[in-house]
């Protein structure tokens, strides 16, 4: 195995736009009601525009709910995975690479940052929309049991993970 390199979303969308060249466009924040493969390019409707425009490519980074991506193939069912994650960045405790372990239907990973900050993600097997685990006393009874060094993340974290969010 090699190092592992990680980085924020933030900082990656720096490193993409900073690595564009400058007669590129981008656009964001905009709606995409039409997307069209029209041979040597893409035509595009977006909305508030009355013309459609023609691009060489389009990158469609709009998520899970991709509008690009329905406007393309169609509505495109999502499927539960059936598990639950909660996920954030906090103070590294002391991990120098990515840590994951796992447990009965449960599992822990850490990522190091740079600034001393780890991304973590705290994953377990539960029904859609089931009731949030309460801090700390949920989060301890469900992963407080992991060895292995990745439960030093638990030294760290104040208060419940920012991002909660069923897996599908």
């Amino acid at each position: 195995y090699g190092p592992t390199w990680a980085l924020t979303r933030p900082a990656l969308h720096d490193a993409l736009l900073g690595a564009l060249p400058s007669e590129v466009e981008v656009i964001l924040g905009r709606t995409v009601l039409a997307v069209k493969d029209a041979g040597d390019a893409v035509e595009v409707q977006l909305e508030a525009e009355p013309n459609v425009r023609r691009f060489d490519f389009v990158v469609g980074a709009d998520g899970l709910h991709s509008k690009v991506r329905e406007r393309l193939l169609g509505p495109q069912p999502l499927r539960y995975s059936g598990v639950t994650c909660w996920r954030g960045v906090a103070k590294n405790p002391g991990f120098t690479g990515a840590i994951e372990a796992w447990g009965r239907g449960a599992r822990i990973g850490a990522v190091p940052l740079r600034e001393e900050r780890v991304y973590y993600y705290l994953v377990k097997t539960a029904h859609r929309r089931a009731p949030p685990l309460t801090f700390p006393e949920g989060f301890q009874n469900t992963f407080g049991n992991f060895r292995s060094g990745v439960e030093k993340l638990f030294e760290v974290l104040q208060e419940a993970p920012s991002l909660h969010h069923d897996l599908e």
